[in-house]
């Protein structure tokens, strides 16, 4: 088993216990080949996904990568030659694990007695929650002004950025 520094890097920042690499033929002859990814996560969820066209290169010399930037290759290659193929695969791929990592952690967050921020400005407390309904407690004019929201709008507002959950630090 060979070994990459870049891989080890990357695997950290993400939280990568391994990544499985499975190349195949396009449907036609004419056709790209695609390689399929399997991400496994630290914290024990797994993606998977394809890459197409060149990206899809690595699966020939890429079996297997394990977090600790141990490799598994299907044939021997030159070190040197394979770092910048996987630093290239890291800039394709860093977008979408960008966003499963951000996607993870608004599924982590717990609303009740957690600080919230709309937008910006609008400051808020959730307080109860009943079966999706949540009781908040917007911070208006040195006072708390009781108002419901769903759970399901508080979660697509962390999904898109638009509400935020405030550190505890600064409540």
């Amino acid at each position: 088993m060979s070994r990459s520094a870049v891989s080890e890097s990357y695997c950290r920042r993400y939280d990568i216990a391994s990544i499985g690499f499975r190349r195949e033929a396009g449907v036609t002859a004419a056709a790209e080949p695609v390689c399929h990814l399997d991400v496994r996560f630290g914290e024990g969820y797994s993606v998977q996904f394809k890459l197409q066209g060149r990206a899809a290169g690595i699966g020939e010399t890429v079996r297997r990568l394990l977090g600790d930037g141990s490799l598994e290759c299907a044939r021997a290659v030159d070190p040197a030659a394979l770092e910048a193929e996987l630093a290239a695969l890291f800039r394709e791929i860093d977008g979408r694990l960008q966003r499963i990592r951000h996607e993870q952690e608004v599924q982590r967050i717990r609303y009740l007695g957690n600080t919230f921020v709309l937008n910006g400005k609008t400051v808020f407390d959730v307080v109860e929650d009943v079966d999706g309904r949540l009781t908040i407690a917007m911070h208006r004019d040195g006072g708390r002004q009781q108002a419901m929201l769903q759970a399901s709008a508080l979660l697509d507002g962390l999904y898109d950025g638009s509400i935020v959950m405030r550190p505890p630090s600064t409540r």
